[in-house]
């Protein structure tokens, strides 16, 4: 394998110039340096920039740390023709596969000493870059980038001279830095290679990282003018209900905090100070020299302040949290608030459903409008392995946006019903000729659920699943409803994925709750009163409807308690025989389902690349990749094959489910439309 790395003005979308490419030969332990600089150079180079760019096109086997999404295509930008005929294999993309648990690694080896100082400064906890592993490694990349810095700092550099003076041109130190860039890719090759880890899922995730990055540099299209209007009409709903729930929580009084800390004061003489009842009666009373007092001010209800929410809700209705964020903070959002019974109930969740579309649309730091570039797209990066379960991970900006929701009449609910799904994926768009193809799974984690209970059932949830009949109450979703004992077929279907995804029982004891009658609740909120009393039943509602369905469906308790048993090693087998970590027992059916479907899904990606490349299509000119969210591909194309596209990329999710051998036959559908609102 040729190990190589390259240094040139910037990140490769604004790169201009390349500087260096160097390569280790593990073969033959040669090091190898090529530039144009010769006269600049650390060494004497053993060839120009092209020469090393042909030697690497024909190498058998390359490697390097984010040479997929970066030096390749860095090299490319320069030298158009260069395209590796070998095997490529990406270091950073292996990392996140083997090491989806690298925080947790991290911590540990904090703990017993085994990280220098240094590398909790520097943020390295859970990263995956170089730098992070030549610690790890005890191989350090080298400090080229500050050492740079200072030196342009102490010559009174700033903004653009600065980083023109610390990448703009070659230097011996740039040469020297790529050298040993690659010295500790070489080592993180061999401990990925000491892991024995499944060759078939570093292949199939590296065939994926390339197809993504293609994804990430054509963009996606984005109807700008319809995004601002829309932005106007949240922020003008969000100011009135602002104004409604001030109204509705009046203001109060509550201690001074500063530093963190309740206030103190101690007079140094005998005074007369202001003070509050606990009627919010203003009274003046007597302090002494020296003795404490603890300072109040008038608080006005922000709906924008979690802290309000949880502190009215405690304050005035007994409120007891069951959940809380990673701070320790009593955990608000839409879920939690439906869960529970107030007068104020509807203002909030309508105000917090605004404020998380106007965030996600406009006023977020990584908001969609601000990721907007002169192409009129925006470019979401995606890891193609960030979570723990093997799905994709989306940023600058994130795009899982709100799923279209129908109402009773099948129509898709807009606004707030529909969390505004319909309108934020309305602005997902295409040009004029085009056509966006969506393709997703048809009921897939539930399919990955009757694979594994194949293993004990013999097939039957399958035949549940694929021919049970809704209008006769045979499907799965109303077997869940008649087993827990539930009102309604939607709550059942609420109820089941809740429990697939890792519910705990006040949850699952919660939706049990809402679909209650009116009489039944009214019986329900006589015998447990607000507050513990009723969280702790709740419990008991969801632990009981745990057992009823795991009793109901006699396959589903065994593999449940052979997931536990094999939980408790920390990981489970995936399909391509990776390994997926589990973080708790209570969350590890929700990983092997969700852990299957991402492999699944990945497998159709390459499936449908690949058809589409033997078809003679080309990616950007006739057809583009232009989401991939979860169970889910949104493809661009051109109107005159976009239905033959979608056949082909729907038929590719049926045969990466035989090529794992699954037990349940997967399937996928395709929606073809103008924007992404119409897709899925």
């Amino acid at each position: 394998m040729l190990v190589f790395d390259t240094e040139g003005d910037g990140f490769v979308e604004d790169m201009s110039k390349l500087h260096c490419l160097n390569i280790i030969d593990r073969t033959t332990g040669a090091r190898l340096r090529f530039n144009d600089h010769p006269e600049l150079a650390a060494r004497p180079p053993d060839g120009s920039l092209e020469e090393g760019a042909r030697l690497l096109m024909e190498a058998e086997e390359i490697g390097g740390h984010n040479i997929i999404a970066h030096d390749i295509p860095a090299i490319q930008k320069i030298f158009p023709w260069f395209a590796p005929k070998g095997r490529v294999k990406d270091s950073l993309v292996y990392s996140r596969v083997i090491w989806t648990d690298l925080k947790d690694i991290d911590f540990k080896a904090i703990r017993r000493r085994k990280r220098p100082p240094e590398f909790e400064k520097r943020h390295l906890i859970g990263r995956h870059s170089l730098e992070a592993w030549g610690y790890r490694l005890m191989a350090y990349k080298g400090d080229y980038g500050p050492m740079m810095e200072e030196r342009g700092k102490a010559l009174g550099l700033t903004g653009d001279d600065l980083l023109a003076y610390v990448w703009g041109t070659f230097n011996p130190e740039m040469d020297d830095y790529c050298e040993q860039d690659c010295e500790v890719t070489v080592k993180l090759f061999e401990k990925i290679e000491d892991t024995g880890y499944s060759e078939e899922s570093l292949e199939l995730e590296t065939q994926v990282a390339k197809i993504i990055d293609m994804q990430r540099a054509y963009g996606v299209l984005i109807d700008v003018p319809a995004a601002e209007r829309l932005a106007g009409e949240m922020t003008a709903a969000l100011a009135s209900l602002d104004e409604q729930l001030r109204a509705a929580f009046l203001p109060w009084y509550a201690p001074v905090v500063e530093k963190g800390r309740v206030a103190v004061r101690q007079p140094s003489r005998r005074s007369w100070i202001k003070g509050v009842t606990s009627d919010d009666e203003i009274v003046k009373f007597p302090v002494d020299a020296g003795a404490s007092y603890c300072p109040v001010k008038l608080v006005e209800f922000k709906a924008s302040s979690r802290d309000h929410i949880a502190d009215r809700l405690k304050k005035l209705y007994s409120w007891q949290p069951q959940e809380f964020t990673p701070s320790g903070k009593p955990k608000v959002d839409e879920t939690t608030l439906d869960g529970l019974d107030f007068p104020q109930k509807r203002l909030l969740l309508d105000y917090l459903v605004i404020a998380k579309s106007l965030g996600t649309l406009a006023t977020g730091d990584k908001s969609i409008l601000k990721f907007v570039g002169k192409d009129g797209r925006m470019h979401p990066k995606v890891n193609s392995n960030g979570a723990v379960t093997g799905r994709m991970t989306h940023y600058d900006p994130n795009v899982n946006f709100p799923k279209v929701k129908p109402g009773e009449d099948g129509k898709p609910l807009l606004g707030v019903a529909g969390g505004f799904g319909v309108e934020l994926r309305s602005l997902v768009t295409v040009p004029k000729g085009r056509k966006l193809v969506g393709v997703d799974a048809e009921g897939l984690e539930d399919r990955m659920l009757a694979h594994h209970m194949g293993r004990y059932d013999g097939g039957a949830y399958t035949d549940t699943l694929l021919n049970g009949d809704k209008k006769k109450g045979t499907d799965n979703h109303s077997i869940t409803t008649r087993l827990i004992g539930l009102n309604l077929r939607d709550s059942g279907k609420r109820w089941r994925y809740a429990y697939l995804y890792g519910a705990g029982n006040w949850k699952l004891g919660a939706i049990q709750y809402d679909d209650m009658t009116e009489e039944q609740r009214e019986a329900f909120n006589a015998k447990y009163p607000p507050g513990k009393p009723r969280n702790d039943a709740l419990t008991r509602l969801g632990a009981a409807g745990r057992k009823k369905i795991e009793v109901g469906f006699p396959a589903l308790g065994a593999l449940q308690a052979k997931i536990q048993e094999k939980a408790r090693s920390g990981s489970l087998r995936g399909l391509d025989g990776r390994k997926l970590h589990v973080r708790g027992q209570h969350s590890a059916l929700n990983t092997l389902l969700q852990g299957g479907g991402a492999i699944v899904m990945k497998k159709a990606l390459v499936l449908a690349y690949e058809a589409f490349t033997a078809k003679g299509w080309e990616f950007g000119r006739d057809y583009a990749f232009v989401l991939n969210v979860h169970d889910e591909f949104q493809i661009e194309a051109e109107e005159h094959i976009a239905k033959e596209i979608g056949a082909i990329a729907a038929d590719a999710i049926r045969q990466a489910g035989e090529a794992f051998n699954l037990r349940c036959p997967l399937a996928g559908s395709q929606d073809i439309g103008d924007n992404w609102a119409l897709t899925h």
